[in-house]
């Protein structure tokens, strides 16, 4: 991996990281009642906070989780 990637990597993988587990937080009872539910790769997840920033866009496509205005800016 070229060096600047590995530079990026350290600087958005933490910002990425604080967004998914705060999202996490806030929506910890939401995310309980949709588990278990299967990620990309057909793993269950049984624990919100081993779901992943994907499904979190999947579930709010698809209405399972109703996001306020703000956070789709985000």
């Amino acid at each position: 991996m070229p060096k600047d990637r590995k530079k990026l990597l350290k600087i958005l993988f933490p910002i990425i990281e604080g967004y998914r587990s705060g999202f996490v937080v806030k929506y910890n009872n939401t995310l309980k009642g949709i588990l278990p539910i299967k990620n990309a790769y057909g793993d269950m997840i049984t624990l919100p906070q081993d779901m992943e920033l994907g499904i979190f866009f999947r579930l709010a496509a698809c209405r399972e989780i109703v996001l306020d205005s703000k956070e789709y800016q985000e």
